[in-house]
């Protein structure tokens, strides 16, 4: 359990540390990325992996796992679960922290740390903070989702793991692309997907085990 606990810690520790230390850069990494620097066919593939982070793309990939893949239904659906709730703790979490997408501001020429950032719980200057989508940039939330698909997959296909990885990096590239996410956004995003998929799994497991036990006895 605590070895258990230490490697999920890690990675998680390691990316909310990153999203801090890289608030300074926020803006000139934004302004970078939109500045078209990436050749054709690259910018393609960043465009292509939002699937993995969109609902749409998640629900072909778990309809496809429960049909070829019979054996592990029960990881699968952990594993819808495990995303559905990483995309919902990062909503929770944008409905109280407001921060303006880069997209939605005029400028990015800074390197103050505290860009795009504004008062907290947005939701209290009325019902247009419920809905104000250019104020729901921290975390990413389909970087939060990709980042629990990998999560899941991976405790089930570990031989897969760095492909998820892979995937799921390339997905938090593309919202930085996109203009709709800052690095630290993304950073802070994966951190919660990491959380939440892992936290599904585990208590999946752990109730898979307690009910053959009861059986057993």
């Amino acid at each position: 359990m605590k070895s258990y606990r230490h490697s999920i810690a890690v990675p998680i520790g390691l990316l909310l540390i990153a999203a801090v230390l890289v608030l300074p850069w926020d803006a000139k990494i934004s302004e970078w990325f939109h500045q078209d620097k990436f050749p054709g066919d690259l910018e393609k593939i960043l465009d292509l992996a939002e699937t993995f982070a969109h609902g749409i793309g998640i629900g072909a990939i778990i309809i496809t796992l429960v049909l070829i893949d019979p054996t592990h239904r029960r990881a699968t659906l952990l594993t819808a679960l495990g995303t559905g709730f990483s995309g919902i703790m990062a909503n929770v979490i944008k409905l109280n922290v407001a921060r303006f997408r880069p997209k939605s501001m005029e400028t990015l020429q800074t390197q103050d740390w505290t860009i795009g950032w504004q008062a907290p719980f947005p939701w209290l200057q009325g019902w247009e903070g419920w809905i104000d989508r250019s104020l729901q940039s921290f975390p990413s939330g389909h970087t939060a989702t990709a980042a629990a698909l990998a999560t899941c997959l991976s405790q089930t296909y570990p031989k897969a793991r760095w492909w998820f990885a892979i995937l799921a990096t390339l997905a938090g590239l593309q919202r930085i692309e996109s203009g709709a996410h800052f690095p630290s956004d993304v950073l802070a995003g994966a951190a919660v997907g990491i959380a939440c998929g892992s936290l599904t799994m585990r208590l999946g497991k752990r109730k898979k085990r307690s009910s053959s036990q009861g059986h057993a006895t």
